[in-house]
């Protein structure tokens, strides 16, 4: 008798598994198994059709549901893979050989359980959350939801979830964080009246969301000319600062343009044309020269520049341009 070859099937990949993060690991899980028809035989409402005996041992199996056995196996060979392979070594170790169905139940007992302390806190969040004006929409909408899910997962065994009609409610009130937008958001319930007790509240989530873009876009004109305003002042600060430079830079290099000519003509000096502060150097004078006057004071005759410069200095008189005879 020939053997029959070995079944092969898709292997299924889960999020990786984290203690610490196990609700939305369960979320995630969840989705996944139920996108591949696998839900059923981890929670444990599709059970083994394999026929059993009172003590639980296997009967055989009708030809009618030899497909059908066949078929469950699979798929919690499939599961049960999938949710070994996601676990850490340290989880692996505490199973042992157990099924899909109690691979779950012992997840969800371990790390699962709801919290009274848990339960407080979320509420108590949830009473006190109010919307910032730096927070977004959405991310209130977010934080809003995480905490109406906490509240919920920890609730005690008999405590019923929130409703749509409390969370609406709940949700409304935070919004409401001055007199402003308590006016604002009493007049929407008002407005909506019994229509809050019934719409889910992702549409109220979507109303909100519509109010708040019309809100914006009616200041948005305003914002636009206060930026435009600012801009403009910037601007001529900035125009007006350039100008100061400028101004002090021109002055700056018409000083330095003076000190330089002033140099030139000291050194110009040096070389026989001017000397010290643009008087004349050692260049002969050429005041006229009186071959029949003689100067008693100089002891000679005729006049020279460096005589004349003298007598200047010491107040002697001249006459014609010489000195005194």
């Amino acid at each position: 008798m020939a053997e029959q070859p070995t079944t092969q099937f898709k292997k299924l990949t889960l999020r990786e598994f984290k203690p610490d993060e196990f609700k939305v690991w369960e979320v995630a899980v969840k989705s996944t198994l139920r996108l591949n028809k696998l839900l059923g035989i981890v929670d444990g409402t599709d059970l083994d059709p394999t026929p059993r005996n009172p003590d639980g041992t296997p009967r055989a199996i009708p030809p009618q549901l030899r497909a059908r056995v066949s078929k469950w196996e699979i798929d919690h060979e499939r599961a049960r893979d999938a949710l070994i392979s996601c676990l850490p070594a340290t989880e692996i170790l505490k199973l042992g050989d157990i099924n899909a169905s109690a691979i779950w139940q012992r997840l969800h007992d371990e790390y699962g359980r709801s919290s009274n302390l848990e339960y407080v806190r979320s509420s108590n969040a949830l009473a006190l959350l109010k919307k910032d004006d730096n927070t977004s929409m959405n991310d209130h909408i977010n934080r809003f939801e995480q905490l109406v899910y906490d509240v919920n997962y920890n609730k005690p065994v008999n405590t019923p979830n929130l409703q749509d009609s409390v969370v609406n409610l709940k949700f409304l009130n935070t919004l409401m964080t001055d007199k402003a937008s308590t006016d604002k958001w009493e007049m929407f319930i008002n407005a909506k009246g019994a229509q809050l007790e019934q719409i889910p509240t992702r549409q109220l989530y979507a109303e909100v969301r519509v109010n708040v873009a019309n809100k914006s876009a009616e200041s948005a004109p305003d914002e636009a000319k206060a930026l435009a305003t600012e801009l403009q002042q910037t601007i001529k600060a900035l125009n007006t600062r350039f100008d100061d430079m400028q101004n002090k830079n021109k002055g700056q290099s018409s000083k330095r343009g003076r000190n330089q000519k002033r140099g030139q003509r000291g050194q110009r000096g040096e070389k026989g044309q001017y000397g010290k502060r643009g008087k004349r150097g050692n260049k002969k004078s050429r005041f006229p020269y009186y071959p029949d006057r003689y100067c008693e004071h100089h002891e000679m005759r005729g006049v020279v520049t460096r005589t004349v410069m003298v007598s200047k200095q010491k107040g002697m008189n001249f006459d014609g341009g010489n000195p005194a005879l």
